[in-house]
């Protein structure tokens, strides 16, 4: 993933995702970058959208997601 460059579909997804996060607020759009990463698993933003989602989820104390989501993004980068 780290050597291939998101395609431009992928990058317009995340893109219309973050802009909800933006006009409407986190309740809104963190179950949107949850499904973004149930629906492209494979797309080079992924690790880092997972990443930032493991973030989200240990601050407000939900351990146990946001280890879900650090384990995944790890698995999908380890090799690079």
């Amino acid at each position: 993933m780290g050597d291939v460059a998101p395609n431009e579909t992928e990058s317009a997804i995340l893109w219309a995702v973050l802009s909800v996060m933006r006009e409407e607020g986190p309740e809104i759009g963190i179950p949107l970058l949850d499904q973004f990463t149930q629906d492209l698993p494979d797309s080079a933003w992924t690790p880092s959208v997972r990443a930032n989602l493991a973030w989200h989820y240990r601050r407000r104390g939900a351990y146990t997601r946001a280890l879900e989501h650090w384990e995944a993004a790890w698995e999908s980068v380890k090799n690079d």
